[in-house]
């Protein structure tokens, strides 16, 4: 009778907390999610698009609520174009977010969630220059609240009529920013 219960849960194992090239993750069936590491990310940390484990490839999709929580030597994160959430606690050492897409970026920040987890971010960088003039796709309908909160290097946004709410504070402390569209 054990065996008939532990076999279903072992087809679909999930590897926890393993550590990969300084990076720890969580792995379900067919993706990976960074979480948090007894070692505190710092410096420049760079999640990639995929990561093997056991002899499988694996898309870096997300990262947890508490991954960045407590890194107070992280200085900048590059985030892959395949990430499709990012649930990270704030991280008050972060002065900088590379993103490789714009598109993949606006997806992750405007998914509808009440804040921008990664808001203490004073630049946005896209393939290594910094954004100072974003414009926000069509396929967004709303902005979340805090959503560029400290984001002193914005200078103007371009905001479409599909963004039918933008959230609470969401360019709280822009301090450049000086044309909103």
């Amino acid at each position: 009778m054990i065996l008939a219960v532990l076999l279903p849960m072992m087809a679909t194992a999930q590897y926890n907390n393993v550590l990969i090239d300084g990076i720890c993750y969580n792995f379900s069936e067919d993706e990976a999610e960074v979480t948090s590491s007894k070692e505190f990310y710092s410096g420049d940390l760079v999640i990639p698009e995929t990561v093997s484990y056991n002899g499988k490839t694996y898309p870096v999709t997300s990262i947890d609520e508490f991954a960045l929580m407590g890194c107070r030597s992280l200085n900048s994160i590059t985030i892959p174009n395949n990430m499709k959430s990012i649930a990270s606690s704030y991280c008050a050492s972060l002065t900088a977010v590379h993103i490789k897409s714009l598109e993949a970026w606006c997806k992750i920040l405007f998914r509808g969630r009440s804040a921008n987890p990664l808001s203490s971010a004073g630049h946005l960088y896209q393939d290594g220059q910094e954004i100072t003039d974003l414009t926000i796709p069509e396929s967004i309908t709303t902005i979340g609240s805090f959503s560029f909160k400290g984001c002193t290097g914005l200078t103007s946004v371009t905001i479409p009529k599909s963004v039918m709410s933008v959230g609470l504070s969401a360019f709280e402390g822009c301090s450049s920013l000086t044309d909103v569209y």
